[in-house]
C-alpha cells in the first residue's frame, strides 16, 4: 500500500472508491418537544473498505440536548468489484429545555483512490426547534391604575351650603349603627374566608400526601420488576407529586432538579430504554436513589416547618 499523501491531514486514513454519509429522521421532525425522544439514524457507506476500517460516528455534546447513542450496526458485502461496507448509528435525542438548537455538521474526510484527491463526505448543520408543554391561560392581572381608580367628587363650599333642616340626633345614631354593622359584616366575611382557605390548604396537603404515596408504590413496583417503560412513567408521576409546586415536565428536568445520584440513574434508564438492542437493566439502584431524594425533601420540609412555628406561638 502506498503511504498516506502529505495533503491528507485527517486523523483517520480512508482510501476508498466512494464514501457516502446519510441521515434519516422519523416523520417530518421539524419540531421537537421537551422530554420526548427522537431517533437520528446515521449511515456511512464505503466502497472499497471493510466496516473494520470505518470511523465511529459521534456527535459533540450539546447543552440542553441529551444524547443516547446505540451500538453501531455494521455489515460487509462482497461484490464483483471488491467489497462494500456499511455502518449504521442510531442516536436518541431528548431535549431537556425549550429553544432552538443547532446540530453541528458531520464531516468524514476520505481519499479518492480513483482521482487521487481528498474528498469529504458531509452532513450539513441542522437547526431544530424544541417546544415546551402547553401553558395554561392566565387571567389578566388588574393594573394599579385600574385597582386604585377613584371617582372625582365636586367641591362643595360648606360656608355657602345651607344647613340641613331635617338633620336630627337620631340620624347620627342610625349612621353609627350602620357603620358598626358594616364593620361586623367585614370581620365575619374575613373569618369565613380565612377558615375556608385553611381548610382548602389542609385538604390540598392531604391530597398531595395521598398522591405521593400512590406514585411511590407504583414506582417501587416498577423498580422491583425492572420494567423500564413502567419505571419511566411512574418516575415522572412520582416527581410531579414530590415537586407539587413546580412539577417537572420531563425526566431530564427531574434529574437536573434532583441531582445525584438520581440524575445518573435516570440517564442509565434512558440509555437502556432507547437502545435498539436488548439490554439488561435493574431498577434497584433507581429505587435507592429515589429514597435518598425523598429523604432530603422531607428534611428540607421539616426544617422549613420548624422555622415557621415561632411565628404562630
Amino acid at each position: 500500500m502506498e503511504g498516506i499523501p502529505g495533503s491528507f491531514k485527517a486523523s483517520h486514513w480512508l482510501p476508498a472508491n466512494n464514501i457516502q454519509l446519510l441521515e434519516h429522521w422519523p416523520g417530518d421532525a421539524k419540531e421537537f418537544k421537551i422530554g420526548e425522544p427522537v431517533t437520528r439514524n446515521l449511515t456511512l457507506l464505503a466502497d472499497g473498505l471493510s466496516f473494520a476500517q470505518l470511523p465511529e460516528l459521534n456527535m459533540p455534546a450539546i447543552d440542553g440536548l441529551k444524547q443516547y447513542p446505540d451500538k453501531p450496526v455494521t455489515e460487509n458485502q462482497k461484490t464483483s468489484d471488491g467489497i462494500t461496507s456499511k455502518l449504521q448509528q442510531n442516536i436518541a435525542l431528548i431535549p431537556t429545555r425549550t429553544g432552538e438548537f443547532e446540530l453541528p455538521a458531520i464531516e468524514i474526510p476520505w481519499w479518492n483512490i480513483q482521482t487521487g484527491k481528498l474528498e469529504i463526505a458531509r452532513l450539513p448543520a441542522r437547526r431544530i426547534q424544541v417546544a415546551g408543554p402547553p401553558q395554561a391561560k392566565q387571567t389578566p392581572a388588574i393594573t394599579p391604575a385600574e385597582s386604585h381608580r377613584t371617582e372625582s367628587v365636586p367641591f362643595v363650599d360648606a360656608a355657602r351650603e345651607p344647613a340641613a333642616e331635617n338633620t336630627t340626633p337620631s340620624f347620627w345614631v342610625w349612621l353609627s349603627g350602620l357603620l358598626a354593622l358594616g364593620w361586623l359584616v367585614t370581620v365575619f366575611t374575613w373569618w369565613i374566608t380565612s377558615r375556608k382557605q385553611t381548610q382548602s390548604s389542609t385538604q390540598q396537603e392531604r391530597a398531595v400526601s395521598v398522591s405521593l404515596k400512590t406514585t411511590d408504590r407504583q414506582l417501587q413496583s416498577a423498580c422491583e420488576s425492572s420494567d423500564m417503560q413502567a419505571c419511566k412513567d411512574a418516575l415522572l408521576d412520582w416527581g410531579k407529586a414530590l415537586f407539587i409546586e413546580q412539577p417537572p415536565t420531563s425526566l431530564g428536568e427531574l434529574g437536573d432538579r434532583a441531582g445525584e445520584p438520581l440524575k445518573s440513574e435516570i440517564d442509565a434508564l434512558n440509555s437502556a430504554l432507547y437502545s435498539q438492542h436488548e439490554e439488561s437493566w435493574n431498577g434497584a439502584a433507581l429505587w435507592r436513589a429515589s429514597r435518598e431524594l425523598l429523604s432530603k425533601q422531607k428534611q428540607i420540609k421539616s426544617s422549613h416547618t420548624e422555622q415557621l412555628e415561632p411565628l404562630y406561638k
